[in-house]
């Protein structure tokens, strides 16, 4: 696909060499010094499912963003539209505690619809843009983004992650209309922020890896060409993590686009298989025990950033590993559902009726499932190692550049406990039916040989 610029990937729809059709919802992606100021164009032009055009006589824009991410955006915006006569109404969470995309949240925002409400707009980052996301796909009216901090790659993503019943559970939406980008309003985010969107960014490597794995192993579907944008776009992070550390501009507007580059291969994909794997199941796992223990969230980039070297250091390990396959088949073969389900009791808690229920529909833990994965993996084991080889940077230099940009790199940084790490390193993998080097792991019977790998990180 000939492709020059990031709105060039945005608008594309093609038929690829990968037998599927690759395109995205976004009509509209502006970074540009003075992007906000083409708002009130682009909500006029906003159509709703049924093809209706944006009355501004009787119809209305809806603004959602909380007490911080109002005044570096919200409020801006909502002066712009009025100025324009476009009607406005807002919703402004509280900036503390921290917004959690759950149930209570979708309430809040859809009470806040009114009739006449045509246009919903996102001023905020990661938690404020899935919500939003999820009431607009719900609704079927349109939204537009405007982020302000390029700390996660949901902007230009077509799904959600959301809180339901307690558990991080992503649900396939549609994408902004429009994404309106001001690198200033980027700059001028805490610091925090900058360093959750370069952690976002580095698991990419580890997702690709899995996503890979997942081909080996289950037959997954696979794309190169989207593999080669999201590989090319963590290379390019990863080698400028000092420029961002000290907010050159140009680093700032490549770690967005880079970030917009991997939500639109998500789009490309369907699902958020090229951009999260077991490092995305590591930091939902914490989400999770930090939501329970009633302790405040933490940037999700944060979290991923610092499962990104542990889930590396799994890959490096593979790359000598010699596994006993009959020891694993002889433990598959005894597995139980009973069982299984009373650890998952005890580890997840309120979270534990969703992921038993995923066990029960997809029978992951099955033998035969699990005897197929450890065929495929014992026929291919040789193709597994070189993709590790391949694909996976090492852990610390990974390590490096997120300690550059002064991220998280232990967890007691965020409050997780040594043995939650330890937890989600052997239990992370029932959250989802995908397959990543924590199922491998699991399947082959070396979680304490895993636990005792990331042990270093501690």
């Amino acid at each position: 696909m000939p492709a020059k610029t990031i709105m060039d990937y945005a608008a594309a729809d093609f038929e690829c060499s990968c037998g599927r059709r690759h395109r995205t919802d976004i009509r509209q992606l502006l970074i540009d010094d003075h992007a906000i100021s083409q708002l009130p164009s682009l909500v006029r032009d906003q159509k709703k499912a049924d093809g209706s055009g944006f009355d501004p006589d009787s119809q209305s824009a809806l603004i959602i963003a909380d007490d911080n991410t109002w005044q570096a955006a919200g409020s801006t915006v909502s002066q712009l539209l009025t100025a324009d006569h476009i009607k406005v109404s807002q919703l402004v969470f509280p900036g503390k505690p921290d917004l959690i995309p759950d149930e209570k949240a979708v309430f809040q925002v859809i009470t806040a619809l009114r009739p006449h409400t045509a246009v919903l707009i996102a001023a905020g980052s990661g938690t404020i843009n899935d919500l939003v996301r999820f009431v607009s796909y719900k609704t079927q009216k349109p939204y537009i983004c405007v982020p302000t901090a390029p700390s996660m790659d949901g902007y230009a993503s077509s799904v959600a992650p959301m809180i339901h019943n307690n558990l991080k559970t992503t649900y396939e939406t549609w994408g902004a209309a429009a994404l309106v980008t001001q690198p200033d309003i980027l700059a001028s985010c805490p610091s925090k922020m900058l360093a959750a969107g370069l952690g976002d960014i580095l698991g990419k490597y580890t997702a690709l890896a899995d996503w890979r794995l997942g081909g080996i192993v289950e037959h997954e579907y696979e794309c190169p060409l989207i593999a080669d944008m999201v590989t090319k776009t963590a290379d390019r992070s990863l080698s400028q993590a000092r420029q961002l550390a000290g907010r050159d501009p140009q680093a700032v507007r490549e770690t967005m686009e880079g970030l917009l580059m991997t939500g639109i291969a998500m789009s490309y994909a369907g699902n958020s298989r090229p951009a999260s794997g077991a490092e995305h199941h590591l930091s939902h796992f914490w989400e999770m025990v930090l939501m329970q223990k009633k302790k405040p969230p933490v940037l999700h980039g944060s979290k991923v950033g610092l499962a990104t070297p542990m889930i590396a250091s799994l890959y490096h390990h593979i790359q000598k590993l010699q596994p006993d396959f009959e020891r694993a088949r002889k433990k598959a073969a005894r597995f139980s559902f009973d069982q299984w389900a009373a650890t998952i009791e005890n580890v997840y808690g309120t979270g534990a009726p969703e992921v038993i229920a995923l066990g029960r529909k997809t029978a992951k833990n099955s033998p035969d499932r699990t005897l197929s994965r450890l065929a495929a993996a014992e026929k291919n084991w040789e193709q597994i190692r070189r993709a590790a080889a391949d694909l996976v940077p090492e852990p610390d230099q990974i390590y490096q550049a997120l300690q550059s940009v002064g991220a998280p790199v232990s967890p007691v940084e965020l409050g997780i406990e040594d043995s939650q790490v330890l937890l989600a390193v052997r239990h992370a993998a029932e959250m989802r039916d995908r397959y990543t080097v924590l199922q491998l792991y699991t399947d082959l019977d070396l979680l304490d040989e895993a636990e005792s790998i990331v042990t270093q990180w501690l």
